[in-house]
C-alpha cells in the first residue's frame, strides 16, 4: 500500500504578511522615486506655461500688427499717461478695479477674434500669463503683459509711431514684473524697460517677449540686464530718438 506523506499545516497569514525591512525598502524606493519624477513633472509644468506665454505674445503682436495695417502702419496706443484708450483698456485708468473697465474694451480685442465691449473668458486668457498669481494691482488686474513704450517716445509723442520706424529688434510687448516697486509697473498698459521684466518662469531665470517683426521669444535675466544697457536695443527702441530712450 503506497505511502501517503502528509506535510505540516502552514500558517498562511504569516507567509502573506510583509516584514518590517520590507515595507521600509519599499517607502524608500516611493521616496526616492518622488524625489527624481517631482522635479521632471515641475519642469515640464513650467515649460508648458512659458509655451502659453510665448503663444499669448504671438498672437498679442499679430493683433497690433492687424490693428496697424488697418491704421496707415500705426500701432495701437499703449495707455500711456493720460490717454485712455489704448491696446489694453478703454476707460478712467483712475478706476482700473471696474468691472466695465477690462481688455475687451481695448484697440486689439477685435483683432484677436473677440467682439467689442463682450467678456470672453477664454479669450482674456491670451492677456494673462498662467505664472502670474494674484492678487493683482492696477492694471495686473487686465494683463500679465504689457507694451514697452518706446511705442510713443516714452511719451514724447501724443501718438503711437508706425511700423517701418522701428529697428526688427524692437520689443513691443513683454511680462511684467509682479512684484515691482511701488505698483510701477502697473499704473498703466505700458512702461519703461527699467520696470523690470517678470520672472515667472524656469524658477526665475527669464520671461518672454514679443518683436515687431511679429516673433516672440525668451529672454534671460541676464540678457535683460545687458539690454538696459545697450542704446539702442531690444528695450531701448524708441524711434524718435538715436539712442532708443
Amino acid at each position: 500500500m503506497p505511502t501517503t506523506l502528509t506535510l505540516p499545516p502552514t500558517n498562511s497569514r504569516r507567509n502573506a504578511a510583509f516584514t518590517l525591512i520590507e515595507l521600509l525598502v519599499v517607502i524608500a524606493v516611493i521616496a526616492l522615486l518622488i524625489g527624481i519624477l517631482l522635479p521632471a513633472l515641475s519642469a515640464a509644468r513650467d515649460s508648458a506655461r512659458k509655451t502659453r506665454c510665448l503663444a499669448s505674445h504671438k498672437s498679442l503682436i499679430a493683433a497690433a500688427l492687424l490693428y496697424a495695417d488697418d491704421a496707415r502702419e500705426q500701432l495701437p496706443h499703449p495707455n500711456w499717461g493720460p490717454v485712455s484708450t489704448g491696446w489694453l483698456y478703454d476707460g478712467n485708468p483712475n478706476q482700473i478695479h471696474d468691472d466695465a473697465l477690462g481688455p475687451s474694451t481695448g484697440l486689439i480685442w477685435p483683432y484677436l477674434g473677440g467682439d467689442t465691449g463682450v467678456n470672453n473668458l477664454k479669450l482674456a486668457e491670451v492677456y494673462r500669463c498662467p505664472s502670474h498669481k494674484g492678487p493683482y494691482r492696477g492694471t495686473g488686474r487686465l494683463a500679465s503683459f504689457q507694451m514697452n513704450g518706446a511705442v510713443l517716445g516714452y511719451g514724447r509723442s501724443p501718438w503711437s509711431f508706425r511700423i517701418s520706424m522701428f529697428m526688427p529688434i524692437a520689443t513691443v510687448f513683454w511680462e511684467s514684473d509682479e512684484d515691482g516697486i511701488n505698483d510701477a509697473n502697473w499704473n498703466d498698459g505700458a512702461s519703461f524697460p527699467t520696470e523690470s521684466i517678470a520672472r515667472n518662469h524656469a524658477g526665475g531665470r527669464g520671461s518672454t517677449l514679443a518683436l515687431i517683426d511679429g516673433s516672440a521669444y525668451w529672454m534671460t535675466v541676464p540678457e535683460h540686464d545687458r539690454e538696459l544697457v545697450r542704446y539702442p536695443g531690444r528695450l531701448w527702441s524708441a524711434p524718435d530718438s538715436r539712442d532708443g530712450r
